[in-house]
Protein backbone atom coordinates (compact mmCIF):
# COMPACT_ATOMS: atom_id res chain seq x y z
CA UNK A 1 0.00 0.00 0.00
CA UNK A 2 2.84 2.63 0.87
CA UNK A 3 4.62 1.60 -2.18
CA UNK A 4 1.94 2.30 -4.31
CA UNK A 5 1.08 5.86 -2.95
CA UNK A 6 4.99 6.33 -3.35
CA UNK A 7 5.89 4.67 -6.74
CA UNK A 8 2.54 5.07 -8.77
CA UNK A 9 1.39 8.90 -7.04
CA UNK A 10 -1.87 7.83 -6.06
CA UNK A 11 -4.48 9.38 -3.57
CA UNK A 12 -4.97 8.05 -0.31
CA UNK A 13 -8.70 7.85 -1.19
CA UNK A 14 -8.11 5.53 -4.50
CA UNK A 15 -5.50 3.51 -2.61
CA UNK A 16 -7.95 3.22 0.24
CA UNK A 17 -10.79 1.75 -2.27
CA UNK A 18 -8.05 -0.79 -3.04
CA UNK A 19 -7.52 -2.33 0.06
CA UNK A 20 -11.13 -1.67 1.52
CA UNK A 21 -9.69 1.18 4.29
CA UNK A 22 -10.93 4.80 4.81
CA UNK A 23 -8.79 7.48 2.90
CA UNK A 24 -7.63 8.22 6.70
CA UNK A 25 -6.42 5.32 7.88
CA UNK A 26 -4.19 4.83 4.66
CA UNK A 27 -2.86 8.38 5.43
CA UNK A 28 -2.19 7.35 8.93
CA UNK A 29 0.13 4.14 7.83
CA UNK A 30 2.18 5.69 4.91
CA UNK A 31 3.19 8.41 8.05
CA UNK A 32 3.73 5.58 10.67
CA UNK A 33 5.67 3.73 7.86
CA UNK A 34 7.54 7.02 6.65
CA UNK A 35 8.85 7.66 10.35
CA UNK A 36 9.72 3.96 11.04
CA UNK A 37 12.03 4.12 7.75
CA UNK A 38 13.60 7.60 8.76
CA UNK A 39 14.15 6.23 12.54
CA UNK A 40 15.66 3.10 11.35
CA UNK A 41 18.67 5.51 9.59
CA UNK A 42 18.98 3.02 6.65
CA UNK A 43 16.82 5.08 4.60
CA UNK A 44 17.34 9.05 4.41
CA UNK A 45 16.78 11.65 1.63
CA UNK A 46 19.68 13.98 0.81
CA UNK A 47 18.94 17.62 2.87
CA UNK A 48 18.04 20.67 1.28
CA UNK A 49 21.19 22.14 0.87
CA UNK A 50 22.17 18.64 -1.18
CA UNK A 51 19.62 19.10 -3.26
CA UNK A 52 20.01 22.22 -3.95
CA UNK A 53 23.64 21.76 -4.82
CA UNK A 54 22.71 18.54 -7.12
CA UNK A 55 20.25 20.71 -9.01
CA UNK A 56 22.84 23.54 -9.57
CA UNK A 57 25.30 21.15 -10.79
CA UNK A 58 22.66 19.77 -13.28
CA UNK A 59 22.17 22.69 -15.11
CA UNK A 60 26.19 23.38 -15.82
CA UNK A 61 26.09 19.77 -16.72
Amino acid sequence: MVIQYWREYRTYYHIGLDWGLSESAVCRTVYKIENILISSKKFSLPGKKELLKMSSQKIWL
